[in-house]
């Protein structure tokens, strides 16, 4: 069969069934008539891939085939992605083909969309707008710029006290985030309303003339924060339209992989560029779309996804067969059979039925679950239980509302604090629980490397000579000082494998080699903002909160890690949210009821889908919402699914239906 090409105009690579051969014959792919059709594939067209698919794996090996194949100088292949998460997934694959290495230099490009757009759209967009380059572009770094202009600047004072007055009583917001958080929101770059949505001020208000003009100087500073770009990239794109074609022509295929969870301004940004004349694919499961601004299926623009007549990867390798069918009617939209992988064993899937008196049972449960059709003695970050909702909002009335009913000793994840924190402490903290918890060195230095890019940042800022954003940071320090970029990374490594010993205690004697590096790049004397970063304020990793309960059955360890010790040995649970679980492979996964608006899984038995059936009307926001994150956090496990119920919405007729669609009910 010949290649599916229809731009044929364009001189680019056919992917022939012989390419596909060669190919599966150098590796282990399976490749079925699904997978073929899609390598075939050079046209404009959606993938809809199924969870466990192999679709990144089959992406990279579509790259491999084209890469071998490419002989355009100054055009190239464009891989986006929606996350550094997901373009690092990529990146490591690279090394399975020598062919690949070309694609991490020009006239290729792999990325995120955000630094694809940064790069090529809003950069010229602040060039255009604002007269410079933006020197920080950092959602941390413009909030502490943001106040330190509007605090200490007597120009502002009317603005100060109008939003004094206006979050007086206030307990969860400030004035302080009121203007950290001011963003342009279009091509005009208007700003977001202010002070809020619901009650926005005029525009000829003195106090929207100030912070008009705050804003105004922190861009002509170059102080920019993440969606700012997005507005810069539309102001350019509008008053340049040579650009489009100038993209078109550089990059004739792209691909976007996780294309459910782009953004809408990102979609139709993309939309714009990538139109006719490029081979444009892009590779998602709209099932899958947890986070809140991805693009509807219904956009107005033409970027809704999948667009009809999607290909499909239907096969999951990862799940098992009644698992497949399990999860199949947890989507919003059109249903597609998943097939199950023969290969797999099933376990006891079950519903764990519980009151709130026992809920506190539902993890040691679970657990034994785990030892009896799992096993023991697995890592624990292959064993998890998630829920939606994290924080316990002191709601009696709704039940079960958060992670922590089922287990007070559950502490929120700090990922909040890692991104708004100005402390060392919280890197360091957060590098520990990498290295201590799954042996994670590659997320554990990540960590650290932002940590020195804060400071450096905070010392240096725009007067800054080189990149110091945290993923540019090692090359840049290469290329300025490769000795000092040496000892700073062999410093950062000795210091994890330090960090990697729990029973150590972490003080700032034990950074001196960091720090000796860090003063040697940042010579003179630190600013009080950085000197003031560049401290250990928090409790020492891994210590067990004072009050956590311990038992010879559960102990807490105060790393949101449950352990249980049955009699077939111990187990341990990684306590977390469905977020945190996107993505995955695990072993074994236990979904837990909590309540936004209303409860989660609950509101899937009402409306039928968790029973195995569906209603007519399309699902509302809410229960969209809720059959989404459920879809993600039940399609996650290999062996093992359960799903925790209060007892309040399974009553008899339930227990028949579950039990009928193969799964166990399980009263804790």
């Amino acid at each position: 069969m010949n290649s599916i090409l229809p731009f044929d105009d364009l001189d680019l690579p056919h992917i022939s069934d012989e390419d596909i051969d060669q190919l599966a014959a150098r590796t282990s792919l399976r490749l079925d008539d699904e997978r073929r059709l899609i390598l075939r594939n050079m046209s404009r067209v959606d993938v809809r891939a199924c969870p466990g698919s192999g679709k990144t794996t089959l992406l990279v090996a579509k790259l491999a085939i084209l890469a071998a194949k490419w002989k355009l100088r100054s055009r190239g292949i464009c891989v986006l992605s929606h996350t550094n998460v997901a373009r690092r997934e990529i990146q490591s694959r690279f090394g399975q083909f020598p062919a690949l290495q070309c694609l991490n230099a020009y006239p290729h490009f792999v990325g995120t969309i955000q630094s694809f757009i940064d790069q090529f759209l809003g950069v010229h967009g602040a060039l255009s707008a604002f007269g410079r380059r933006p020197a920080v572009i950092d959602n941390d770094r413009y909030r502490f710029e943001a106040c330190k202009e509007f605090f200490s600047g007597p120009q502002y004072n009317t603005a100060r006290m109008a939003l004094q007055r206006f979050y007086q009583g206030n307990l969860h917001r400030t004035s302080a985030d009121c203007i950290s958080e001011i963003e342009y929101c279009d091509s005009a770059l208007s700003l977001t309303p202010i002070p809020s949505k619901s009650n926005p001020w005029g525009e000829a208000a003195p106090s929207i003339v100030l912070l008009k003009a705050l804003k105004n100087t922190l861009s002509r500073r170059g102080y920019f924060r993440f969606k700012d770009m997005d507005a810069l990239a539309l102001h350019y794109l509008e008053r340049n339209s040579v650009i489009v074609a100038s993209l078109r022509r550089r990059f004739p295929v792209v691909f976007v992989d996780e294309m459910q969870d782009t953004s809408q301004m990102h979609a139709g940004i993309l939309e714009t560029l990538f139109g006719e004349g490029v081979v444009f694919q892009r590779i998602g499961d709209d099932r899958q779309a947890i986070y809140s601004d991805s693009a509807p299926e219904d956009d107005a623009n033409g970027s809704s996804f999948p667009r009809p007549a999607a290909l499909t990867m239907s096969k999951s390798y990862r799940l098992s067969p009644l698992v497949s069918s399990l999860v199949q009617n947890l989507c919003s939209g059109e249903v597609e059979q998943i097939q199950g992988n023969q290969d797999r064993r099933d376990g006891r899937h079950s519903i764990l039925v519980f009151t709130r008196q026992n809920i506190v049972n539902v993890l040691p449960k679970f657990a034994e679950l785990v030892a009896e059709d799992v096993g023991t003695d697995l890592p624990a970050n292959l064993v998890r239980a998630v829920g939606a909702v994290q924080k316990d909002k002191g709601e009696s009335d709704k039940f079960p509302a958060s992670i922590p009913q089922y287990w007070p000793a559950f502490d929120p994840p700090r990922r909040d604090k890692i991104t708004r924190g100005q402390s060392l402490g919280v890197f360091v903290q957060s590098a520990a629980a990498h290295v201590r918890t799954n042996g994670n060195v590659g997320a554990a230095m990540r960590c650290l490397v932002e940590a020195v890019s804060r400071v450096m940042c905070l010392q240096s800022g725009a007067d800054s000579t080189v990149d110091i954003r945290p993923h540019a940071l090692p090359s840049s320090l290469q290329q300025v000082s490769p000795q000092a970029a040496k000892r700073l990374k062999t410093s950062l490594a000795e210091f994890l494998l330090f960090l990697s010993d729990p029973s150590v205690a972490v003080t700032m004697d034990s950074l001196g080699k960091i720090t000796a590096v860090l003063k040697e790049l940042c010579p003179g004397k630190w600013k009080g903002d950085a000197s003031q970063f560049w401290q250990l304020t928090i409790e020492p990793v891994g210590k067990t909160p004072v009050g956590a309960q311990t038992s010879s059955e559960a102990v807490e360890t105060g790393t949101n890690i449950f352990q249980h010790h049955s009699s077939h040995g111990k187990v341990e649970v990684m306590v977390d949210t469905i977020h945190s679980v996107k993505g995955e492979t695990l072993r074994a996964v236990l979904v837990l009821d909590t309540f936004q608006n209303t409860q989660h899984l609950g509101s899937l038995i009402q409306s039928g889908h968790l029973l195995g059936t569906r209603p007519a009307n399309k699902p509302g926001k809410q229960l969209d919402r809720h059959l989404k994150r459920a879809f993600v956090a039940a399609t996650r496990p290999t062996h093992l699914l359960c799903i925790a119920l209060c007892s309040d919405y399974v009553n008899d007729t339930n227990r028949a239906e579950f039990k009928k669609l193969g799964w166990q009910v399980v009263d804790v």
